[in-house]
C-alpha cells in the first residue's frame, strides 16, 4: 500500500503541476515516479525508505496547494469613474448623431435611459444609498436601419463593458446551445474579470424577435426551448439573480464570484417582421404614442407578457430614407464605405472622387432595395469592383470620378491620367 500511494501521489501532483503551467516540477515529480519504479522492480526497498518517499510525495502536494491559493492573478480592470459632470441626455444625443443618422425620437429615448444608467454607476462608486429605476431598453425596427450601430455607439460613450449576444444561439437550459448563463460569463470576460464594471456592463440581445413562442405559428405539443423557454430563462437576467462565474486562474481553489444582474443594461432588438400593429388615431403604420397598444401588439406576435413589461424604455426605429442614406454617404465617420474605398485607391496613389448626382443615385436605388443601411455597401461595391481590377495596378492613372452614369447605367468612369492629363 505505501508503493501505490507513493506512486498515486507523485503522479497527481505531475499531473496537476502540467496544468497549472509548472513544467519543471511536473518534469521532477514525473521523473521521481519513474525512479521509484525501477528501483522497485530490480530491488527490495525497505519500508523506512517507502515511508521517507510518502512523506517527500505529501511535501510536493502541499506545495502544489500553496502554489495553487497563491498563485498571482492578472491586475483587475481599473474601475472606469462615470463623467457625472460632461454628461448628459443632451451631450449622449449629439455623440449619437455624429454615427447614426436619422431615428431622432429613438435617439433621445436612448440618450435618456443611458444616462441613468451612468447615474446608478456614479452613485454606486460613491457609496451612496441612493436608489435609481434601470431602462431596460427594447428596440424594435426593419433590418439595416442602425439598431446594432446604436447599441455600439453607447458602449463607446460610457465606456462600460460590453457584449452583443445573438438569440438564435439560445436555448433552454440543459439543451444543445448557449444557455442564459453564458451571456453572464462574456460579460466577465469582457471586462477583465472585474466583478464591479460586470455588474453594471451593457448586454445587447440581437434579433429578439426569433425568440416568438412556437404558439404563436399554430398549436405545438412539443416544449418550446428556443422561443418562450429562452425568454422565461431571460427573466431572472432582467429582474436581477446571482450568477456564478469563475476566474479562469483561480479554478483550482473554486472560490465563485457571485454577479448580480440587477444593475446590468439590458437592450434587445429584432426587426419583428409582419408585425400586425393596432392603428392610433385613424393610421395605420403610424408613430406609436401609447404603449398598452404596442405591448399588446408584441404579445400577440408572441412574446411573453412578463418579458415585455421587464423593458420600461420600447424604442421604435424608422426605415431609412433617400436623404438619411445620402446623409450616411456624405456625413459618414472616418470609418464609412465611402472613406474605405477612398482609403484602397489613396495607398495605389489614385484620387477616388464622387460627384454629387452619383451619392444621389446610389442613395435613390438604396431606397429602392429596402434592406436598410446595408444596401449600400452592396451598391457601392458594385459600382467599384471594375474600376478596382482595371485601374488599381494602372500607375498612370491618378484620379478616379464616379458619375451618376457609372452607377445608373454602368458606364465608365472619368480618368485622368499623369501623362497626357486628359480625361478619357
Amino acid at each position: 500500500m505505501g508503493v501505490i500511494s507513493a506512486i498515486s501521489m507523485n503522479l497527481f501532483a505531475s499531473f496537476k503541476y502540467s496544468q497549472i503551467g509548472y513544467k519543471r516540477s511536473a518534469l521532477a515529480h514525473g521523473g521521481f515516479t519513474t525512479l521509484f519504479l525501477i528501483t522497485f522492480c530490480f530491488s527490495s526497498i525497505d519500508p523506512r525508505k517507502i515511508a521517507l518517499i510518502n512523506a517527500i510525495s505529501l511535501v510536493g502536494i502541499a506545495t502544489l496547494i500553496y502554489r495553487v491559493k497563491t498563485q498571482p492573478l492578472p491586475p483587475p480592470r481599473e474601475i472606469p469613474q462615470a463623467p457625472r459632470e460632461k454628461q448628459s441626455p443632451q451631450t449622449i444625443e449629439e455623440s449619437l448623431n455624429k454615427i447614426v443618422h436619422g431615428q431622432t425620437a429613438a435617439k433621445k429615448s436612448l440618450a435618456v435611459a443611458t444616462y441613468t444608467h451612468v447615474m446608478r454607476f456614479a452613485a454606486n462608486l460613491d457609496n451612496r444609498n441612493i436608489h435609481l429605476p434601470k431602462s431596460n431598453i427594447f428596440m424594435m425596427g426593419p433590418s439595416g436601419c442602425g439598431k446594432t450601430l446604436l447599441a455600439r455607439t453607447l458602449h463607446r460613450i460610457i465606456k462600460l463593458p460590453f457584449v452583443i449576444v445573438d438569440a438564435n444561439s439560445l436555448t433552454s437550459e440543459g439543451y444543445a446551445g448557449n444557455s442564459v448563463r453564458t451571456i453572464i460569463d462574456r460579460l466577465y470576460q469582457t471586462s477583465n474579470y472585474n466583478k464591479k464594471t460586470t455588474e453594471f456592463g451593457i448586454v445587447y440581445i440581437d434579433e429578439i424577435d426569433k425568440l416568438r413562442t412556437s404558439s404563436s405559428f399554430g398549436k405545438s405539443y412539443q416544449r418550446d426551448i428556443t422561443g418562450e423557454g429562452v425568454q422565461q430563462a431571460l427573466l431572472t437576467l432582467l429582474e436581477g439573480e446571482n450568477f456564478t462565474v469563475y476566474h479562469p486562474k483561480d479554478k483550482w481553489c473554486e472560490k465563485p464570484i457571485n454577479i448580480n444582474t440587477q444593475n446590468i443594461l439590458f437592450i434587445v432588438g429584432g426587426a419583428f417582421v409582419n408585425l400586425e400593429r393596432t392603428a392610433i388615431d385613424g393610421e395605420e403604420n403610424s408613430p406609436r404614442s401609447n404603449r398598452s397598444s404596442l405591448d399588446s401588439d408584441l404579445i400577440r406576435y408572441g412574446m411573453a407578457k412578463e418579458f415585455v413589461g421587464r423593458f420600461s424604455c420600447i424604442a421604435e426605429l424608422e426605415s431609412l430614407t433617400q436623404d438619411d442614406f445620402y446623409n450616411i454617404l456624405t456625413k459618414g465617420d472616418l470609418n464609412s464605405i465611402i472613406n474605405q474605398n477612398i482609403n484602397l485607391f489613396m495607398l495605389a496613389s489614385i484620387t477616388l472622387e464622387f460627384t454629387d448626382e452619383a451619392l444621389r443615385a446610389i442613395s435613390e436605388k438604396a431606397a429602392e432595395y429596402n434592406t436598410g443601411a446595408r444596401a449600400l455597401s452592396g451598391l457601392i461595391n458594385t459600382v467599384l469592383e471594375p474600376i478596382k481590377y482595371n485601374c488599381l495596378s494602372d500607375d498612370t492613372i491618378s484620379t478616379v470620378t464616379i458619375t451618376a452614369e457609372c452607377v445608373t447605367e454602368n458606364a465608365d468612369p472619368t480618368i485622368t491620367r499623369i501623362k497626357n492629363e486628359e480625361a478619357l
